[in-house]
C-alpha cells in the first residue's frame, strides 16, 4: 500500500492499534488494516472546523481524546464522527493562540496536558477547558529519570529543568571544557535524551 503523500512528518499508533500519519500539506491519514488503504482527512475550505493540512503532532490522551496539532492551532478529533474541533480554551488566552504552533505534548497522571509551543509553555486542563501560560522554552522533553514532577526544556544554550508543581526552573548551561580548566559557552539544541546505567544523562543535539 502506498502512502498518499510524498513525505510523512509524523507517525502515530493509537491504543486500538490504528496507525495514523501526518504530512506537511497532506493532512491526516488513517490506515485501514482490513482493506489495506488510507482514509484521508484534509482541509475543507467551507468548513471553519476542518483541520489545517500541515500536521505537526498527533497525541491520544489517557481519556481517549485524540489531538492533532497543525501549523495553525490544535484540534480535538472525534474519530467516531470524523469531526474536528479547534481548541478554544475559556478565559484569557495568549495573544495569537488561534494560530498557535504546538511542537510537543506531554501529559500528567491527572490528565493535565502540557504544550510546548511558539507561544511558550502552556498548561491545559481538558476538564475545565482552561489554559495557563509560562514564559519558558517551547520544546518539552520528559524527564528520563522517571520524575513525574519535572521535565526538561531545551534552549539554544542550556537545558532547563521545569518543576510542574511549583513552576520553578533550574538552568544548566551548555559549556565546552578547555584544556586550561576553563569553559566556554556553546550554542546547541537538545532534541532527545537518555540516561545510561551509570546514571549519566546524554543529550542528542
Amino acid at each position: 500500500t502506498t502512502y498518499p503523500h510524498t513525505w510523512i512528518g509524523v507517525l502515530y499508533e493509537d491504543r486500538s492499534g490504528t496507525l495514523w500519519g501526518g504530512s506537511p500539506g497532506g493532512g491526516l491519514k488513517k490506515f485501514d488494516k482490513l482493506s489495506g488503504t488510507f482514509i484521508n482527512y484534509q482541509q475543507e475550505p467551507d468548513n471553519l472546523n476542518s483541520l489545517i493540512d500541515y500536521i505537526v503532532i498527533i497525541h491520544e490522551d489517557r481519556h481517549g481524546n485524540f489531538w492533532v496539532s497543525t501549523m495553525k492551532g490544535i484540534y480535538r478529533f472525534d474519530r467516531e464522527k470524523a469531526e474536528f474541533t479547534l481548541l478554544k480554551p475559556s478565559g484569557n488566552r495568549p495573544e495569537g493562540f488561534e494560530e498557535i504552533l504546538i511542537l510537543s505534548i506531554t501529559e500528567d497522571e491527572d490528565g493535565t496536558l502540557w504544550f510546548g509551543s511558539n507561544l511558550g509553555l502552556l498548561k491545559y486542563d481538558p476538564v475545565e477547558n482552561t489554559l495557563v501560560q509560562y514564559n519558558e522554552p517551547a520544546w518539552i522533553l520528559e524527564d528520563p529519570m522517571g520524575d513525574d514532577e519535572t521535565f526538561w526544556l531545551p534552549t539554544d544554550n542550556s537545558m532547563v529543568l521545569f518543576n510542574k508543581n511549583t513552576g520553578k526552573t533550574i538552568s544548566y548551561p551548555f559549556e565546552f571544557a578547555r584544556s586550561d580548566g576553563k569553559s566556554n559557552p556553546i550554542t546547541l539544541i537538545a532534541y532527545d535524551r537518555i540516561i545510561d546505567r551509570a546514571g549519566r544523562l546524554w543529550m542528542a543535539t
